[in-house]
């Protein structure tokens, strides 16, 4: 029996090696593919899961942005509110208006008394009455000349009701200019001084001749005198000067408000669309790192897996202590391989070197937003210095108004000189660089920063390698061109948020979106008051429409996504 299987397979020996080597081929090959797939597989989905994981890393990074700019606004503005407190001004200017006011209401109540007793006073005693008028000083004489003023002691209607009647109406500036100048009286040497005014009030005195009358005028002449000599001690300048100086306090008061306002107000929208950017630089850039450091751990980790499970093999067991070493230095040799591949984080420092880095926000939040401020002040001053308060202005010429400041804010037409003459117009105007504003762009600048940024003193030292990588890598991203487009679309978004928050403040009902109308035009002054509501609704408003609106913005996404992942060539 065994003979004839044998005898079977001998002859048919090449057929059935044929078959078990096709079989045995196929199933190596078969095999192979599997493990093939399997490995695909499994590289499929780690790489999806890594990009899960780095999705998910970079969407909590950005709500991280969010939430530290929402943080840091607060900040900012209590100090932009504080150096630029436009209420301060227009309260100076209210308080001056209102002095005027209340001393023209004293002198008014003053001659009011005056006129009521003199009603009141026996008629058969001219010579009383015409002591008085005599006696008057310029200002109460107001629309009476020498000849007319004894026409008017018998009328019912008084001095004071003339000057009243003929005043009501007036500003608070031309009252003072009517006090002081007044007709001129050729004939009446007692509206030159105070101290011909005594003198007519003791000759007026010696004339009366009843004891009640003669007191109660008396009484009534001290107190006319008192009002005018505290008003013309409280205007010790000539006439003239005096009511010119009034006026242009005034007016400078008026430009101030006018400037600080709108200098106040776009600085806020520059300053928080910077802060945006710069801590989105910031927080990207330490999620960057932070990410790689990850990657690299649990792929040492892995490393060391695969060596401990090689090493435990059967053949190893027999050369153990042989590999002992080995296994040692390939352990020594691999943590230096990662930790080199590490970088910055690999020292073990990586809290100090987060928290210096962050630090580099004080810079902006101290000094920055100024010089970010005074180059604003200098633009609305160009702009907004034609326009006068009482122009009537449209949504979309207060519009034009800040598109032509932003102009002026963000780029600058001055060349270079050159030895060949151009036309100044025809060259492209030249886009400003907020790195100053930003970070410092100096050693010493760093260490300010550090030392009064509120860091212990052992952590102010700027000789770090990381630290200083990182503020290279900072200075990088915000002098490249995709900084500088970023930056223009968060402004322009700013600006619709702006003029939308002006349409609900400034304009009552609303501007008219069909098309401009002289119903939606309201004077520059009537503005005012709406433009400096908004700067407070952007910085202490729930929810912050410009930090807010700023995190929907695609592109700055995208400048973020760039940032997160350009670590290849720099951990290749």
């Amino acid at each position: 029996m065994f003979e004839g299987v044998r005898t079977f397979v001998y002859n048919r020996r090449r057929g059935i090696a044929t078959t078990v080597g096709f079989v045995g081929g196929f199933y190596l090959a078969a095999r192979y593919v599997m493990e093939r797939l399997e490995e695909i597989r499994e590289q499929v989905v780690q790489e999806k899961t890594a990009r899960e994981n780095l999705r998910r890393r970079f969407r909590q990074n950005q709500q991280d942005c969010t939430y530290t700019i929402l943080a840091l606004v607060p900040t900012l503005g209590d100090k932009i509110l504080e150096e630029m407190d436009v209420e301060s001004v227009t309260l100076k200017l209210q308080m001056q208006s209102k002095a005027a006011k209340s001393r023209m209401q004293t002198l008014s109540s003053s001659a009011s008394e005056v006129n009521t007793s003199s009603l009141s006073l026996n008629t058969d005693q001219p010579s009383i009455t015409s002591s008085i008028e005599l006696s008057m000083p310029s200002p109460a004489r107001v629309g009476f000349d020498s000849e007319s003023s004894q026409s008017h002691i018998g009328s019912a209607q008084s001095w004071v009701e003339q000057f009243t009647a003929d005043h009501s109406s007036s500003a608070p500036s031309e009252i003072d200019q009517s006090l002081h100048d007044g007709p001129p009286a050729p004939s009446s040497p007692t509206s030159s001084s105070g101290a011909h005014l005594s003198d007519s009030v003791t000759s007026a005195s010696a004339s009366l001749v009843s004891a009640t009358n003669s007191e109660r005028v008396s009484q009534l002449i001290e107190s006319l005198h008192s009002v005018r000599s505290d008003y013309i001690n409280s205007h010790p300048a000539a006439p003239n000067e005096d009511a010119s100086l009034t006026t242009k306090s005034k007016a400078e008061l008026w430009r101030e408000v006018k400037i600080l306002t709108f200098t106040r107000t776009l600085t806020i929208l520059y300053s928080t669309t910077l802060l945006s950017l710069l801590t989105h630089i910031q927080l990207n850039l330490l999620g960057r790192y932070k990410y790689v450091q990850s990657v690299l751990e649990m792929e040492r980790e892995q490393k060391l897996k695969e060596r401990q499970s090689l090493q435990a093999t059967l053949t190893n067991l027999f050369w153990n202590a042989a590999n002992i070493s080995n296994s040692s230095s390939s352990t020594s040799l691999l943590n230096e391989e990662i930790g080199s591949a590490l970088g910055l984080f690999g020292n073990g420092q990586t809290g100090h070197t987060e928290r210096k880095y962050l630090t580099l926000s004080w810079w902006l939040l101290n000094v920055g937003w100024r010089e970010v401020g005074d180059r604003v002040r200098v633009a609305v001053e160009a702009i907004f210095d034609e326009v006068s308060l009482k122009a009537k202005l449209g949504m979309e010429d207060l519009e034009r108004l800040i598109k032509d400041t932003r102009q002026k804010v963000e780029f600058s037409h001055s060349q270079q000189s050159s030895n060949t003459v151009q036309d100044a117009s025809a060259l492209p105007p030249r886009r400003i660089s907020f790195l100053p504003s930003l970070i410092p762009v100096t050693p010493e600048g760093l260490k300010d920063v550090l030392e009064k940024g509120g860091l212990p003193p052992h952590l102010t030292d700027i000789d770090d390698t990381a630290f200083l990588q990182l503020v290279e890598d900072t200075r990088e991203f915000i002098s490249s061109a995709d900084f500088g487009q970023v930056l223009e679309t968060c402004l322009d978004h700013a600006s619709d948020i702006l003029f939308d928050g002006l349409r609900r403040m400034v304009f009552p009902d609303g501007a008219s979106t069909e098309g401009p109308s002289h119903l939606d035009k309201i004077r520059l002054a009537g503005m005012l008051p709406g433009v400096a509501r908004w700067s407070h609704a952007a910085i202490y408003g729930t929810p912050n429409e410009i930090v807010e609106g700023l995190a929907e913005v695609r592109e700055l996404a995208g400048f973020s996504a760039i940032i997160y992942s350009s670590y290849a060539d720099t951990f290749r």
